[in-house]
């Protein structure tokens, strides 16, 4: 019977059928590998992926705290924590530090240009309204609590503090916060400048008397300007 030469036994794809089948092991070996790393490759990058849990402050409608010192940064505070009492209504909560924070000093620095500014918080108070050139309020906006309205008076020292040591425009040294949804302009933060004087403690000091809707502050410093 005739035997053919070595070379012409049956082949597959031109190959010996025992290294071909040895080659296909090994490159189904390598697709069944690359399978599972790149799944194992996505699920690492999805994961990675997923959203942060945002730095919010619950007490500036959900908005991010910003570290940037252009003229909208956040002030840097000083100050003892105090404890918080929520004013809830049907469409929005307000947050109180009175009356634990009743009259505590809340210091403010709001970029390496500008002073400290120091704020008397005096709880359940108001102030005599507004003796400055315009007689009129230079914050008035809606805020959900009372540190808020001081920073916002703050800034506006900050913003005008040359039109305001030339005379050309109102400081803010009082803010009222109304703190109660038994107001006409529940949660609205006013600023202005008040007629004030020196105590026997060096500090500015202001007319001022108690409110069932109002918890204010008074800018002890404000030569500092």
């Amino acid at each position: 019977m005739y035997d053919p030469p070595e070379d012409k036994k049956a082949r597959i794809c031109g190959i010996k059928r025992k290294t071909f089948f040895i080659i296909l092991a090994i490159a189904i070996g390598v697709i069944i590998g690359a399978g599972i790393g790149g799944g194992v490759a996505a699920a690492m990058s999805k994961k990675d992926a997923s959203p942060q849990q945002a730095n919010l402050d619950p007490l500036n409608t959900g908005a991010s705290r910003s570290s940037s010192s252009s003229k909208s940064a956040t002030p840097t505070t000083i100050g003892p924590s105090f404890k918080t009492i929520e004013v809830v209504s049907p469409t929005k909560t307000l947050y109180r530090d009175c009356p634990d924070s009743d009259n505590t000093i809340k210091e403010i620095t709001l970029d390496d240009n500008t002073p400290t500014m120091r704020f008397r918080k005096k709880c359940r108070t108001d102030f005599d309204k507004p003796k400055g050139r315009t007689k009129g309020f230079v914050v008035n906006t809606k805020l959900l609590n009372l540190d808020d309205c001081i920073n916002q008076c703050a800034m506006w020292n900050r913003n005008n503090r040359e039109d305001i040591m030339n005379g050309l425009k109102d400081k803010c040294n009082v803010v009222c916060w109304r703190s109660t949804f038994e107001s006409d302009w529940p949660a609205q933060c006013f600023g202005w400048q008040s007629v004030n004087s020196t105590n026997s403690n060096n500090e500015w000091d202001f007319s001022s008397y108690d409110s069932s809707q109002c918890d204010g502050a008074g800018w002890i410093d404000e030569w500092e300007i």
